[in-house]
């Protein structure tokens, strides 16, 4: 069985993007962790069994200990790898991937051998999907940046995606002092919202009451809503919880808008 090369094409979420065989070469592994873009390789025998693990940091120390790029990854590489067996519950894998020093978990069957890789990231990205758990579940199938939830900045403040899957969407909203967001409702969901730092107004159809912590808002779906920081000084936070049919900021219709935004244009 021929040692993966530089010039090999493969598919970067492939088992094979991310094992390379022992006495493949130092460049040949730099090449593989090019193509895979996640830092890391699992080193087997010619039999796929599992041996150790190599990082983009174990090649930089080799080189920098006098080896060369043409030596086998044997002189760069880590004995001892953590592993887990097809066996492996949910519970297991979390608790190895709890410890930041543990990035990744190569997955073996009773004899050793190489089946499957389960990387931080797409582990996440796993459990936002809400399935059910297998070791030889196909996580590197999955995009890892499916878990990275980014803050959006709006004329108001900000929000972040906390959690995001097929039932259900969690945002945190961050209204900063004196702001309001615009009167809208939404044809395909309905919202749940806990007050958690600071004070506002909400606009709930033809009602207006005062928020706090610690207070709960239920917005039906269909029904006209605002909320406003009455704050000078404070930003409001307010946890946002999404059930529905369709969790995109498509689904927002306004009615009025201090920002002067159009009625829809998917951005709240």
């Amino acid at each position: 069985m021929a040692s993966p090369s530089s010039e090999t094409a493969v598919c970067p979420m492939s088992l094979d993007a991310f094992r390379v065989y022992v006495d493949a070469s130092l460049r040949d592994a730099m090449a593989l962790i090019e193509q895979n873009t996640m830092g890391f390789l699992v080193v087997t025998d010619h039999d796929d069994r599992v041996v150790g693990v190599l990082t983009d940091g174990d090649v930089r120390r080799a080189l920098l200990n006098g080896y060369a790029i043409t030596d086998p990854v044997a002189a760069a590489y880590t004995t001892g790898a953590q592993t887990v067996d097809t066996s492996a519950d949910m519970a297991t894998v979390a608790n190895l991937l709890k410890d930041r020093r543990i990035h990744f978990v190569p997955v073996t069957d009773s004899d050793g051998t190489l089946v499957n890789v389960i990387t931080r990231e797409q582990f996440n990205a796993f459990l936002l999907g809400a399935g059910e758990f297998s070791p030889t579940y196909d996580f590197l199938g999955l995009d890892p940046t499916e878990e990275e939830q980014h803050i959006y900045p709006r004329p108001w403040g900000f929000y972040k995606t906390v959690f995001l899957n097929q039932h259900t969407r969690a945002k945190i909203l961050c209204v900063y002092p004196e702001q309001a967001l615009s009167l809208q409702y939404h044809h395909h969901r309905e919202e749940h919202w806990m007050v958690v730092s600071g004070r506002g107004e909400v606009t709930l159809g033809t009602s207006v009451k005062q928020a706090a912590p610690g207070d709960y808002i239920f917005i039906p779906q269909e029904v006209p809503h605002r909320l406003r920081n009455a704050s000078k000084n404070e930003i409001l936070m307010i946890n946002e919880v999404q059930l529905g049919k369709a969790f995109d900021e498509d689904d927002i219709v306004r009615m009025d808008d201090p920002y002067k935004r159009p009625s829809r244009d998917g951005r709240d």
